[in-house]
């Protein structure tokens, strides 16, 4: 079985969404979300076409991120990585994907040490995760494929199919593909084989096990989330999440999306360091006061408070 799909950047334009879901021709979607290849950046359209895709319910299956040709290390994989998980956090889209196109062919090992690091710690933040390069001046040239084995590739080959790449989940196959409603009608399109994508994106058509979700409720699940993970009300700068709901997400992905959030790892830290000062929960205006400080000033500030020192005798 395959599904057809497009690939989209701020390079195409302004998406006219219901005519891509009325061609017939587009079953997910994956979006740029950044890269590094030229200083550090978010895709200047990536959450427009987030919310544009979900709003006529066209699975996201995932966003991409472009290194930069410096990244040759594991650190460097392991430092983009972190900058795109920040990107997605909140989102619910479920594969960060690594798009290697700049690299250098002469350091295939450092190339490789950076893929695979880059590729755990998007696993270890929550994502699934895939590697995106061409056949022969990807794959072939520019890394160790022999070390890629267990993560999911996605290859780059026009006019006849990949050959280089022996098990891959997707492949590129166009970059001219005429589809109704993105300018030029000209993008890059893909054919999905990979099953356990499949049946995820082919069964995320409502967003809660076979319930779907009006607006209000989709509303009222994030504005209870972001109270008790973030000690705040649901603002619009995260309408991913209510479309999510409305459309392919669960209660449970939702939750996930916002507690893996950086904003939740920090007001975690100042949670535990009130529980280990007071034996209780701050307030908001607590959290708020602390949430601008570094996790070493929230630490230092708290654990070495009067309060503190009173409480225990010290």
């Amino acid at each position: 079985m395959e599904i057809r799909g497009i690939d989209v950047s701020h390079w195409q334009g302004d998406i006219d969404y219901e005519a891509v879901k009325n061609s017939g021709k587009v079953d997910f979607v994956i979006i740029k979300a950044g890269g590094s290849d030229s200083g550090f950046y978010e895709d200047s359209r990536f959450r427009e076409y987030l919310d544009g895709f979900r709003t006529v319910d066209i699975p996201v299956l995932g966003a991409y991120y472009f290194v930069g040709s410096d990244c040759v290390s594991t650190d460097d994989g392991i430092a983009d990585a972190d900058r795109f998980c920040d990107m997605l956090d909140g989102t619910g889209i479920p594969y960060a994907i690594l798009d290697l196109e700049s690299t250098s062919p002469d350091d295939k090992d450092g190339v490789t040490d950076a893929s695979i690091a880059f590729m755990d710690r998007c696993v270890e933040r929550g994502y699934n995760t895939m590697i995106y390069a061409s056949d022969i001046s990807g794959f072939q040239n520019r890394l160790r494929l022999d070390r890629l084995d267990g993560y999911k590739k996605w290859v780059a080959r026009y006019g006849s199919e990949p050959q280089y790449v022996p098990d891959y989940a997707l492949w590129q196959y166009s970059s001219t593909e005429n589809i109704e409603g993105i300018p030029d009608n000209t993008v890059d399109c893909n054919y999905l084989y990979d099953e356990e994508i499949i049946a995820n994106i082919m069964g995320s058509t409502s967003s809660d096990d076979g319930r779907t979700w009006t607006r209000e409720q989709a509303l009222s699940v994030t504005d209870g989330l972001y109270h008790g993970l973030l000690f705040r009300g649901y603002d619009e700068q995260n309408e991913a999440i209510v479309h999510g709901l409305e459309y392919d997400m669960s209660r449970i992905e939702a939750f996930e999306a916002i507690r893996n959030s950086e904003e939740h790892q920090k007001k975690a830290l100042i949670v535990d360091c009130y529980l280990a000062m007071r034996g209780s929960l701050p307030s908001d205006e607590e959290v708020d006061l602390w949430f601008h400080q570094t996790e070493e000033e929230i630490k230092q500030g708290i654990l070495y408070s009067d309060e503190f020192n009173n409480r225990y005798g010290v």
